[in-house]
């Protein structure tokens, strides 16, 4: 029983000597995405004049957690959670020879980021580089003040899941405050049998809120 219970013991001392060393915290900002690739021109529409309206960047949201466990003194392992709001938009357009201010695809996905962070996890300047796979939840067309669901775009209907590669530079000041700038591209087209992915830049700021790096920042000038 002793044995048992000096295992057990050693066992749970490990465990929380490496959970000690996760940081955690939360992060949010906006995402710029459009379409871009052979097909997308097939998103492009047409004013009243007949001209041609070529697609824009569409401004969404996107938000989540992450975790950040450490591999070395300067390389860590990144897995995120969140979720975000894609699409593509045209200010002008005609649909339905209806004359609308604008046209807009919007797709919000449930991202899971899984990412090498790269540089001083704690302070200062660092990158990241990694693979995200995305579960589509909602897709759906906007034409003014009406919206209306997806159920195919370019007469395919849209993929549930996606895979982006992401690449991307962060900061992180002393109190945990950080801030960063992502570029995301869709590695898997937006509908099967399309050639049309996902580009999106996001801009986010985040904070870590780790018990330990509390605890190491405010020891860190004793």
């Amino acid at each position: 029983m002793k044995k048992f219970s000096f295992i057990i013991t050693g066992l749970l001392m490990c465990f929380y000597s490496s959970f000690a060393q996760i940081d955690y915290g939360l992060r949010g900002g906006i995402n710029l995405s459009t379409i871009i690739g052979g097909d997308s021109k097939l998103f492009q529409t047409i004013d009243g004049k007949g001209a041609t309206v070529n697609t824009q960047f569409k401004v969404g949201y996107q938000g989540g957690f992450y975790a950040r466990m450490p591999i070395n003194e300067n390389f860590f392992f990144r897995p995120e959670i969140g979720i975000s709001n894609r699409g593509v938009s045209n200010k002008k357009a005609v649909y339905q020879f209806i004359d609308a201010k604008f046209n807009r695809y919007d797709f919000t996905y449930i991202d899971v980021p899984l990412l090498l962070q790269i540089g001083n996890a704690e302070e200062g300047l660092h990158l990241f580089v990694g693979p995200q796979f995305s579960y589509l939840i909602n897709s759906r067309k906007r034409l003014e003040n009406e919206y209306g669901e997806i159920k195919n775009v370019i007469g395919k209907e849209p993929s549930k899941t996606a895979i982006f590669a992401v690449l991307g530079v962060g900061y992180e000041l002393p109190s945990g405050i950080n801030f960063g700038l992502r570029a995301e591209y869709g590695v898997t087209p937006i509908a099967s049998g399309i050639s049309a992915n996902v580009f999106a830049t996001q801009i986010s700021v985040g904070y870590t809120l780790s018990s330990m790096s509390i605890y190491r920042r405010t020891h860190r000038n004793r």
